[in-house]
Order: C-alpha cells, then structure tokens, then sequence
C-alpha cells in the first residue's frame, strides 16, 4: 500500500519531488513526500554502519505519518549496500510473547543456514542464544536456578556479533511500541555494545503509545548512540499533490486544503479520506470540501467498510480472523478460524490484497518468524479498525476460539497465552496447565515479566485450592526479578494459605526480602521474626533459622531507625558456635560487616568475613541475599586484594546464570572497590554497566548506589558536569533515605566543594556525618567523611574544628588498622598541622599507602608531600615525590591531580615534558588482563566472550597496552608476559 507516497518511476530514494500523475490507487514503484531529510539521514546512518560505526536510529511519529515507508527505504538501501537486513514487527496481541521481536529478528536466518554454518553462528557465547531460537541439543540457561535473562541477551548480542563477520547487518523493527519487554531488553543490551560492530538498528515507534514500555523505548531512543528523526506532517501543498495522485477527478484548491485540515498533513489518513470521500462519491469541489470534516475521523474504517461489503462475507470474516490471530497470521489457521476452506479463504485474502486490505500473500516456511509472511494487514490502522468494530463478546469467543485450535495444533503454550489472556474465566484445569506451562517456557527464555503475566491470568480462572498455594509460589517468586510489590502482594497470599512451619519459612525468607526492596522494613521484620520463632530449634532446621537470622541483620544494618535492633541481634548471636551451613556463612558475613561498619579493629571482622566467604557457598547463593556484599564490603575496607577475584567470579557467574539482578549488584561493588584502588575508568565502566542493567530491570534501590560511584569516578576525573548529571539522576527521596542512600549526600557535598561552594558542601557534609555516627558506622574505611569536612573548615579558616575532626578521624583509622584509611587520615591530618609536624605526618602517610593498592590515594599524598617540602624550601626532595605522584594520578586517569602535580613540580622549577606512563607498570588491570590473554595467543573475539566486554574495547586495550609496552603488535606480546608477571 502507498502509504503517504506518490506514484514515481525513478528511485525510493530520489529526493526530487515530482508532478504526480493522477490515479485511483497508488502502485509498487513509489516515492516519499517530503521525506528528503530522513532519507538523507538513513543513507548517511547505512554508510556510516557499513563502516563499523554501529548505530540505531528511531523513526518516531504518529500513525500513518509514513513511519512504515521510511522503514521500507532503509531496508531496500541496507541491501543496496550489501548489508544482511532482519526484519520484525509489533503487535499488540503478542505484547507478552517473550522475545517475539527477537525471534523474527533471527530465526529465518538461522532457520536458512546449514548446519555447519550454524555452529558458527552460535560459536562461543552465541550458544547461550541457541535455546531460545529453537535449536535442539541446547540446554535452557535457567536449568541451574538463574533466570537467565543476562545469559540470553548475552548470547544475543554474540549471535548479533557472529553475524555481522559475514557482512554488515540491519534489523529493522517496525511498531516498536508494541514489541516485548524483552526484545526491548535486548536493544537496550545491545546498544551500548555496538560501538566498532557493523550494524545498524532502525526503529519505528509511536510517541506516548498506551501500555507501551516507555521507560525502556526512551533508554533506547535518548541513548548517544541513537538517533531519531521525527517527520512532519506533510504540507498543504504536498498534501494536494498526494490528494490529487489517488483521485481520478480533478479537485479543487478548496477541497484539497480541507483535506488537509481535516488530516492535519497525515499522509495515511490523507490517502483514506481521498479513497472515502471518492466511494461515497464526494465531489472533489469546493461543495464537497464541507462534507470532509465528517468523514474524516471515520475514513479509514468506512473505506474498510465498504470495500469489505462489495467482497462479501467470506472476505469479511477473513479479516474479522486475522484480527484476532495477530500479524503474521497462519493461513490455515485463519481459515479455520473464518470457518472457511482453505481454498476459499486464499481466494478471499487475494481480493483483500487487491483492494489493500491484506498485504499480498507470500509463501511462508515459518509465518512466526517473518513479519511479512503468513497474513497480515497492510497498516496496523487498518487492522485495528476491523478489530473494533467487533463487539467484546465476539472477541472473547474468537480469542477462546483461536487458543482451542492452535491447542489443538500442537501450537507452543506461549502462543495459546497470547489468546487466553483475552478470554473469560471459566475454571477450566486444562486452562490452568496451559498458562502454568507457559509460564515455564517463558522463564526458560529469560522473559519473567510474561511469566508473570500467565500466572497472573492463572490466578483468575481459577485453580483448585489445593493448586492456589503452589502457583502463588512460584508468581512470587518470579514477580521479584520484575516487580517487587507484586511480588509482596502474591508471597503474602501465599504465606496465609500455607501451614507447613519449614514451607512457611521458606516463604518468608523470599517475602522478607522482598518488602526490604521495597521500602516495608518493619513489616519484613515481622515476617523474618515470626518464622523464625516458629522453626524449631533442631539440627534440621539450624540452617534455615540461620539465614532468616541474617537477613534480620540485613535489614536492620541498613535502617538507621533499627540501631538498637541491629545491635541485640549481633551481639545475640555472635558468640553462636560456626557451622557450615550456609545459613552460618551467611550470619558469618553479617556480622562482620556490622563490626566493620563501627570500626572494630580489622583483623577480628576479616577473620569472620573470611570464614563466611569460604568455601564460596555464600558466592553461589549472591542473587538476592546481600551476605555475600557485606563480606567483600570487609575485605575492600581492609584493603586486601583477595577481594577482586571474589568479585571478578561473582560477575562471571552472573553472566553464567543469567542474572541481570546479581550483575547490577556485583558491578555496582566492583564499581567502589576499583575506586578504591584508584582505577578511575575501571570504576566509571562497572558503574555505569550496574547502572544500565537497574534501568532495564527497574532495580530502583539500587541505582543511587551505582550513580554515587560513578560521580565519585567522574569527580576524580575532573569532570564535574557529567557527575552533576548523574546525582541529579539518582537524587533519592530525602524523606526515605536508607543508610546505603547517604553516600549520594556526601558526594553532592564533594561536588559542592570543587564547585568553590565550600560552605554548601561543609553543611552537607556535617549532615551525613551525623547521621552516619548516630547509627554506630564510625569507620573511616567505609566514609572520610570527616577529613573531608576538616579540609572544607580549613578553607574556610576555622582551624580548630578542623584539627578537631582530623584527629577524631586519626584516632578511629588507627584503631581499624588499614592502611588507605590511615593514609588518608594521616595526610589531612598533615594538611591542618602544617610546618615541620605536617611533615612528618604526610610522610607517615606515603610510608603507610606505599604497599597498598590506594594508587590514587598514594598518589594524592605524594604530590602533597612535594607541594610542602616545596613550601618548605626542600625543592630537589620535593621534585622526587611530585614527579611520582603525577605517575599514579596519569594511571589512574585522575587529570586535576596530574595538573595539579604538574604545577607544583614547575613551581620547583623544574620543566617537565609530556609525561608518558611506559612499562607493565603502566597497564591498568583492565589492560593488564587483556594483555595476559592475548598473549597465550587467545583471539579478541575469545578475550571478549572470557571478560564479558566488546571486540572493539579488546581492541582499544590492546591498543594502549602496546603503547605502554614499546611494541607493534600481539606478536610481540609473549616476550613481555615475563615482565607483565613480574611487575
């Protein structure tokens, strides 16, 4: 259908606008009106992904402003340019069909390949896909407990990746607002990761769209790699031209403009009023410019209407059925659903074609998987105007209808869903099964929000009683990977029905955790308490009774109101005998990080968090108890690098179990313990990687945690405005702030301060820590909170307090015994002191941070060791300590501290040159790590898939790392592995 075109005989992508000759419907060969800019800018996108420059552009606008025909001209020029173009499209009907953009995207192609060209396809992580697009021999990631959501868009994106070292590809997705949340998902993983991929995502969507996912289409659209165009509508002028090509009378001026107004430029509304107004017989004169203002609204559906009477019945019920079944429809089943013979019905969909109702039909291997085989309408207007002229009875009856034949069929339980959800309850077992089974099919696929969805229709058709409990179970516990308070209300119901003591706790170990995330900590207190009681004190219960026990710690550790709760319980229980339990480990964990958090001296807490994290039961059990955080949060305030491998293998094991929920929680702690060590770039990417997977899963509580971090990187980097941004992003509630939030209140105090709002970021600053000491974290490992108070008073010139707050802050780093902390302690006490005392204590400070892995904060007392000893007359000493702290503060990536080196080594008078950081020492560990891999001749693409990261950030590792190392390529790499070892 010529949607907002006119008939031209040069090429779609002509930018000239032609005198259009006058026809009575448009034709195959046409050209857009008005559309030179969009086009423009498909060509330039197409060219520039053919590159390697991956981007996605957005098409957005509203119905029948032509969104569809701009999509068609980019993918004719994609396969002018020799791109590989996968097509998809929206329905409505399919909203909750897990993955079903996804599986038009990608199973033609598969299906189309050998199967030695498949094994490549599916090569490395790709294979984490394969399950999904219905290749045999492939277990589903969830078997061993995850929900594998990560895995498979993991997978995704590689099997995206594979295809591309073939040629460049396009997918192009028509009606994006009505695609699934998870097809969402996977755009949204796959963007951020197409930088250096040859491939190009074009879009087309509708702004505000009714139950749309807004929030993941504007992730999507707003991304710095997207770009979206929005047509206007056409103008009177081109708004006659494409009146006057469908009408076979001349019209008016008159008449035209009224179309015009009436449509307000819409081109596909344009077409159908031209179309109506000629079969009811309007006259094309200035009479008939006053009857358009009536019709307009109804065009398109009167122009249904009367195409479908001069067809007859059989033509109608056609379309009444392909309504219902959705896009893609299988003639067969349309048939049947029409209650028509096969033969009749294929005549009927040729006479609908004909008269631009139904798209042509073309031959279909799987009508599911191509967007533009089986039957479907030429515009989802035109669809949902047959739709609702149906009466809700007679969509109830043809939804039950359609579920019973392809039930019958052998059709996959997803599909038959799709239709039970639109169907009246009824009690029906074999209804119950069907969604249950669903509901399965959809967690295998990583798709737990259309799980829920099933369950949820589940609940209401009802099953038995004796079924009820198990299914509000399993709802539950599948609604806290999508939707927390849904899944309170459904555990809650759950717990009422059940008597068994140990199910009961089991029960509430999962309710409790889930009003802890959101926000109903007293209530989960009383959940986690009563169960507990209720277990008894046997050998068979202590591991349970242990773990309930801990996340009653959990709780209250992180509620400033729950001190004195936190504090009975602790103590309670710490002299509890260990066991090796996993309910043991946990309270192990718990307790530990309660003792650190008050600044007990460190070696008693690491002990404890040592023997909780051994053995790595707690690390297998990361998704969803926060034992495991607390543990490495112990071992970070130490300063002990044993905790990166912890955190290096529970990211791995998120992405081996699919879990996006225990991804965003790993990176977000390796966000701050790289900060820790000073890798400034490292912390920005963890953060931002724990930041995108709390957006696309809604992790809400969470994201003020990642955004903190990242400001803190951003910060350190020098650059203010982008972390501004991001605690703008994040700024939590201040009426419920919990204890984990308060970091956001220090760095927007920091932020203050390097703004030369000193006295703003002073009271900020004091704020948080009050209410920090008053809830017993007094630790300095875990917030400086007061040195940075100390600094911002000294600027301000009230000593005293200064010197007050700095000694309070050396006494306690002392007494936890680390070295960063102390370090830090012991410079800003230096800083207050000044003169010969200062001295001594910041060089107290380098002698404690030298062994530490604090580079940064290494670096930081270096340059204010030289910047003293410069003050002090000692300029040669100075030049020493100055040009090594500019070392560490350039390989961290920390720019104001390397300026601000660099101008007290010229104040010595010294004249430094470009610095150049060479050598194994000068790799981050990021390089570091890639390098290594490299080395035993592993691929990029190998290096990738091991660590998780993109082809093209292997690449630019590498690139840097041959830099710093004085060599051309990767073949020089195996002999410096000796002195990356040793270094």
């Amino acid at each position: 259908m010529g949607i907002g075109v006119v008939p031209a005989g040069s090429r779609p992508e002509s930018h000239a606008v032609p005198s259009a000759p006058r026809r009575a419907s448009g034709c195959e060969d046409v050209e857009l009106l008005e559309r030179q800019r969009e086009q423009a800018a498909l060509d330039a996108l197409i060219v520039a992904a053919c590159g390697g420059a991956g981007r996605l552009v957005a098409v957005e606008g509203a119905a029948g402003v032509g969104k569809t025909a701009l999509l068609g001209v980019a993918r004719v020029e994609a396969e002018r340019a020799g791109m590989g173009v996968l097509v998809a499209r929206g329905s409505q009907l399919e909203r909750e069909f897990a993955y079903g953009i996804v599986r038009q995207l990608f199973e033609p192609v598969v299906a189309a390949t050998s199967p030695a060209e498949r094994d490549e396809l599916f090569a490395g992580a790709a294979r984490q896909a394969a399950a999904l697009l219905g290749q045999a021999g492939h277990t589903p990631i969830s078997a061993d407990g995850g929900n594998g959501s990560l895995a498979i868009l993991h997978g995704l994106f590689w099997l995206t990746a594979n295809l591309c070292t073939r040629r460049p590809l396009a997918l192009v997705v028509d009606d994006l607002h009505w695609a699934d949340s998870w097809s969402l998902r996977f755009l949204a993983y796959l963007l951020p990761r197409m930088e250096g991929l040859p491939v190009l995502v074009v879009v087309a969507l509708r702004p505000a769209e009714p139950a749309a996912d807004q929030y993941l289409l504007a992730q999507l659209v707003t991304d710095p790699l997207a770009r979206l165009l929005q047509p206007a509508p056409l103008s009177q002028a081109a708004s006659a031209q494409l009146v006057g090509a469908v009408l076979i009378d001349e019209a008016a001026e008159e008449f035209c403009a009224a179309c015009h107004a009436a449509t307000g430029g819409n081109p596909l509304l344009l077409r159908e009023l031209a179309v109506a107004a000629a079969a009811e017989e309007i006259p094309t004169s200035v009479a008939g410019a006053t009857r358009l203002v009536e019709l307009a609204p109804r065009a398109i559906g009167r122009r249904v209407a009367l195409r479908l009477a001069q067809l007859g019945p059989a033509a109608t019920a056609l379309t009444q059925a392909v309504a219902v079944l959705g896009d893609g429809a299988d003639p067969a089943q349309a048939a049947a659903l029409a209650r028509l013979e096969i033969e009749e019905s294929l005549g009927a969909a040729s006479q609908l074609a004909a008269v631009e109702i139904l798209r042509p039909l073309r031959p279909s291997i799987n009508a599911t998987s191509d967007p533009h085989r089986g039957l479907g309408f030429v515009h989802p207007l035109v669809q949902a105007a047959v739709y609702e002229e149906l009466s809700t009875a007679e969509r109830i009856q043809a939804h039950a209808c359609a579920a019973r034949l392809l039930t019958k069929a052998g059709a996959a339980p997803e599909q038959i869903a799709a239709h039970l959800l639109n169907v009246a309850t009824g009690s029906n077992p074999r209804v119950v099964a069907i969604l249950r089974q669903a509901a399965e099919q959809a967690l295998e696929r990583g798709a737990p929000d259309s799980a829920v969805a099933y369950l949820e229709r589940c609940l209401t058709e009802p099953p038995s009683p004796e079924e009820r409990a198990e299914v509000l179970i399993q709802l539950g516990a599948i609604a806290q990977l999508v939707d927390m308070a849904k899944a309170a209300e459904h555990l809650s119901a759950a717990l009422t029905l059940t008597q068994q003591p140990q199910q009961r706790a089991l029960i509430a170990e999962m309710l409790g955790l889930t009003l802890f995330y959101v926000g109903r900590n007293d209530e989960a207190i009383a959940v986690y308490t009563q169960a507990e009681q209720t277990l008894s004190k046997t050998e068979e219960h202590a591991g349970l009774r242990r773990r309930l026990q801990a996340s009653l710690i959990n709780i209250a550790l992180t509620d400033p109101s729950l001190r004195r709760f936190a504090a009975e319980w602790t103590n309670r229980l710490r002299e509890e005998p260990p066991e090796e339990s996993l309910g043991s480990r946990m309270l192990d964990c718990m307790i530990a990080g309660y003792d650190a958090y008050a600044g007990v001296p460190a070696e008693a807490a690491v002990a404890r968090a040592r023997r909780g994290l051994a053995g790595g039961h707690v690390l297998e059990h990361t998704n969803g108890n926060s034992a495991f955080a607390h543990g490495c949060m112990v071992l970070m305030c130490a300063d002990l690098d044993e905790v990166m491998p912890l955190l290096d293998a529970s990211v791995a094991q998120a992405h081996r179990r699919g879990s996006i929920f225990a991804l965003a929680g790993t990176k977000c702690f390796r966000a701050l313990a790289w900060l820790w060590r000073g890798f400034l770039a490292e912390a920005e990417a963890d953060a931002r990687d724990a930041m995108q997977a709390m957006q696309t899963t809604r992790i809400d509580m969470g994201i003020p945690y990642a955004t903190v971090y990242l400001a803190e990187a951003l910060m350190e980097q020098g650059r203010l405005t982008e972390a501004e941004a991001a605690l703008d992003f994040a700024a939590p509630p201040s009426a419920c702030l919990q204890l984990g939030h308060w970091g956001w209140l220090l760095n927007r105090a920091r932020l203050l301060t390097l703004q030369g709002r000193t006295q703003e970021g002073l009271e900020a600053m004091l704020t948080y820590g009050r209410r920090l000491a008053a809830h017993g974290w007094h630790n300095p490992a875990i917030s400086t909170w007061r040195s940075d108070a100390a600094l911002a008073l000294l600027a301000l010139g009230q000593h005293d307090q200064a010197h007050a707050l700095a000694a309070e802050e050396l006494e306690l780093s002392r007494r936890w015994g680390a070295p960063r902390a102390l370090g830090v302690s012991l410079r800003v006490a230096g800083l207050i002191a000044g003169g010969q005392q200062g001295l001594g204590l910041l060089r107290q400070a380098v002698e404690v941070l030298a062994p530490s892995p604090a580079r940064l904060e290494h670096g930081k007392t270096l340059i204010e060791l030289g910047a003293a000893l410069r003050r002090a007359g000692h300029r040669t000493e100075a030049r020493q300590h100055l040009r090594q702290g500019i070392d560490h503060a350039q390989l961290c990536a920390a720019i104001p501290l390397v300026e601000r080196g660099l101008t007290e080594l010229r104040a010595t008078g010294a004249r430094p040159r470009r610095i150049r950081l060479s050598g194994p020492a000068a790799l981050t560990p990021s390089e570091r790590r890639v390098a290594e891999l490299a080395a035993t001749g592993r691929s990029n693409r190998d290096i990738a898939q091991t660590l998780f990261i993109t082809i093209h950030t292997v690449e630019l590792h590498l690139t840097r790392a041959y830099r710093k190392l004085g060599i051309a390529s990767r073949t020089h790499l195996t002999h410096t592995l000796s002195a990356l070892n040793n270094s």
